[in-house]
């Protein structure tokens, strides 16, 4: 374990200088995506870099929608979907290194090829 510590401490500092901008980034994509219809932001404003979205849909629907838009934008917008009892379905996303290097114009047309 001793190679990994050693990694893991190596990285550390410079990945917590970057969280105020991975918070400030998950803000934004959350403003973005709560102005989706039928997608709800949770908790909003996000607390960290990390936020869900509970969205209308069958995993496997969403699955298939987030995989288009991924083939159409080259954006990969959210991993597995869970059900919920409501319905609806939720996702996590994680924000870091590549949200900060995505362009508003880009992440708009892949939420709005998600939305339809």
């Amino acid at each position: 374990m001793l190679p990994a510590l050693a990694s893991a401490r190596a990285l550390l500092a410079p990945r917590l200088a970057r969280m105020p901008r991975y918070r400030a980034r998950a803000l934004e994509v959350a403003r973005r995506c709560a102005a989706l219809p039928g997608v709800e932001v949770t908790p909003d404003p996000p607390h960290t870099s990390m936020f869900h979205l509970l969205l209308e849909g069958t995993p496997d629907a969403l699955a298939q929608r987030r995989d288009a838009v991924a083939r159409e934008t080259g954006v990969w917008l959210f991993g597995g979907a869970s059900p919920r009892p409501d319905g609806r379905s939720k996702v996590e996303l994680s924000l870091g290194e590549a949200s900060l290097a995505l362009d508003d114009a880009t992440l708009d047309r892949a939420l709005a090829a998600f939305a339809g």
